[in-house]
């Protein structure tokens, strides 16, 4: 059998380049993503047509889980009374059948690629930084609502506990090539005003989920740092500092100060209505989280074999009528949170099938020492406890698709 590098040597750059389009567009153009997979999938159709026979397709555990979560999707259409929200719900999580297909019918990229599909995110992401603010400073200034210059208003289509996310992951990758001495445009003093944007951005963008994930990915950019080549007091004060600046944004931006001195308010009336056994409508973020997490649970109780395909929703809404929360059922809330939503909708079966997709994808990233990856599956599940990130397309294909690119690392030296 011919080598595959031979084979693939003209090609392989094409379907990284094809990656690096993906990667940078998720945080920027979401809605140019599916054009450009489109486009993808074409050309690696083509591609695999015409070295089938020198290709052999390796199975990879990880994506075998994602195809069986999506079968099961299909399945539990059989169950459900809403065929039209069902449909559109296998239309979002297309990722977990799209990206398995592409596993099969591309080549492997190697370590080199991986870093350019990386910095692809990276510069999408501080790329989104002046466009956003530019933008809120426009609506700003013609509404005169300064509220365009935080939270959702400021994430223009991009829900801020994702925009923080993909910042957050950034912020990493910006530590973590600081270690290795690589810096961003050759310039030390741009990659530390990136490292400082990116900081002051999340901090803008007041989602409490998103303070967490900077947390997170600050103290895995300092172990990232140590690991390559900086000492353990380097390392150290790094993180230190990139946590000042994240403390000193929240509580200097009078918008993400408010949002954290309500939430620590919230938390304490809740505990004393708990203890005088009194109840009161919930209408924010915090609190209805507490009546979303509770509704799921009953529902997931009332219907272990889930409610079917696109139902959740309805089952919920029924959930919070009768508990009296109005507020809830009125803006159609989800579980916001991604271990109970795929109880609701999928039953055990579907928490199984989705421990099973995270636990592979922790084997993978283990086996092929790609730590970046275990940060990502770390930052998910971690906003997953907050929000059902895999309900939409700005989750769903952010953690598919880096899981696709690990999936393929190093596949070519293996065949």
């Amino acid at each position: 059998m011919i080598p595959i590098q031979r084979i693939q040597s003209k090609y392989t750059s094409i379907h990284a380049w094809f990656a690096m389009a993906i990667a940078f567009c998720i945080p920027t153009m979401k809605k140019l993503v599916p054009l450009i997979l489109a486009v993808f999938l074409v050309f690696a159709v083509t591609w695999f047509i015409r070295h089938r026979a020198r290709f052999r397709m390796k199975p990879n555990a990880t994506m075998n889980w994602m195809m069986a979560i999506y079968l099961l999707h299909l399945v539990g259409l059989f169950w459900t009374d809403d065929l039209v929200h069902g449909l559109k719900e296998l239309e979002i999580k297309l990722s977990f059948a799209f990206f398995p297909l592409l596993y099969f019918i591309t080549p492997g990229f190697s370590k080199t690629e991986i870093e350019r599909i990386l910095r692809s995110f990276m510069w999408g992401c501080l790329v989104f930084i002046p466009v956003a603010i530019l933008f809120g400073l426009y609506r700003w200034q013609q509404s005169g609502d300064i509220g365009f210059m935080s939270y959702e208003m400021l994430g223009i289509n991009y829900h801020p506990t994702y925009a923080a996310a993909y910042q957050a992951f950034t912020l990493f990758f910006l530590m973590r090539t600081w270690g290795k001495g690589r810096y961003v445009l050759s310039s030390r003093v741009f990659h530390l005003s990136a490292l400082v944007l990116c900081i002051l951005f999340i901090c803008m963008l007041t989602s409490k989920a998103g303070l967490l994930s900077a947390g997170l990915c600050i103290v895995g950019g300092s172990i990232a740092m140590i690991k390559r080549g900086s000492t353990v007091i380097q390392g150290a004060g790094f993180a230190a500092m990139a946590i000042g600046l994240l403390t000193l944004f929240t509580f200097s931006l009078p918008a993400a100060s408010e949002r954290i001195q309500t939430a620590v308010w919230e938390i304490k009336d809740q505990q004393q209505q708990a203890q005088t056994h009194q109840a009161t409508q919930a209408v924010s973020s915090t609190q209805l989280r507490m009546v979303t997490w509770n509704a799921s649970w009953q529902v997931l109780q009332q219907h272990p074999l889930g409610t079917g395909t696109g139902e959740a929703q309805q089952s919920l809404n029924a959930e919070y009528a009768k508990n009296g929360e109005a507020y809830a059922a009125e803006h159609r809330l989800n579980a916001h949170n991604q271990w109970l939503q795929y109880g609701v909708e999928l039953g055990w079966m579907g928490l199984l099938l989705f421990l099973g997709v995270l636990a592979s994808a922790w084997r993978m990233s283990v086996k092929r020492k790609t730590h970046w990856y275990t940060l990502i599956l770390l930052l998910l599940c971690m906003n997953m406890l907050f929000e059902s990130m895999l309900e939409v397309q700005a989750g769903i294909t952010f953690f598919s698709f880096f899981t696709w690119v690990v999936a393929n690392k190093g596949k070519m030296e293996e065949v």
